[in-house]
């Protein structure tokens, strides 16, 4: 068996294996929620039941809860109004401004995605366990101490050193 050029790959490419774990995970999720009969996004899950459980919500509550930009959080709600899950709806308390709210579309299929997601949660911990590793937990790290100190200034002192 010839190996693969990304396995050959060092930890510079980090993000790639990245990507492609985020890919994995995003598409066999798909799969299931297809099978399923859901039209829910396996990436907006988390979405789904934050608005449902703190609707309405602005776009920019939504990003700020999920921990995304705010283009990244309307990219998913302009995708999740288009699957008819969630509706937009002028504030009780300023007309100028949207909120989200969810869709009975959204309702139904929340019925299925929490179970789902308890059954998701008890995979991911098998693979932990598999791994031998706290997975989750070090992906936040990792993301923590890039915040802290980011790669353009890992890079520099790497160079001086």
């Amino acid at each position: 068996m010839t190996t693969q050029y990304f396995e050959q790959l060092s930890p510079a490419y980090l993000a790639h294996y990245c990507r492609r774990l985020s890919s994995l995970i995003i598409d066999q999720g798909t799969q299931i929620l297809s099978d399923m009969g859901l039209v829910t996004p396996a990436a907006s899950i988390s979405a789904i039941v934050y608005i449902e459980a703190n609707s309405p919500v602005s776009a920019a509550t939504l990003a700020e809860a999920l921990g995304v930009s705010h283009q990244m959080a309307t990219q998913r709600v302009n995708e999740l109004e288009k699957l008819k899950l969630i509706r937009r709806v002028h504030s009780k308390q300023d007309k100028r401004v949207k909120q989200i709210v969810l869709t009975p579309l959204a309702n139904k299929e929340i019925k299925q995605l929490k179970p789902f997601t308890e059954k998701v949660e008890q995979a991911f911990r098998q693979l932990e366990s598999d791994l031998e590793c706290e997975l989750m937990s070090i992906i936040r790290k990792a993301e923590l101490a890039l915040l802290a100190k980011p790669l353009c200034l890992r890079i520099s002192e790497s160079v001086n050193d």
